[in-house]
């Protein structure tokens, strides 16, 4: 997996909420979206970030990340 950032692959929120802990999130905060592929963990997937891809991934059991459909195109 490439784990070099790319600003195409962020994802915001789309409107303001709360994190796993309670603390405020504004809206267009940019946020976590997972990938197919496994993560390091028996419940984690691998994801993207700040516009990272991160291989070890994030928990798959909070409800505060999301999945994000996803496809590049080559025309």
């Amino acid at each position: 997996i490439d784990d070099q950032y790319n600003s195409a692959r962020i994802a915001y929120t789309a409107k303001a909420g709360t994190d796993y802990y309670g603390s405020p999130i504004p809206a267009g905060t940019p946020w976590v979206w997972w990938l197919r592929s496994p993560g390091g963990g028996a419940n984690y997937a691998a994801c993207v970030g700040d516009g990272s891809m991160s291989v070890y991934g994030d928990t798959v059991d909070l409800s505060d990340d999301g999945l994000r459909p996803a496809m590049w195109v080559t025309l």
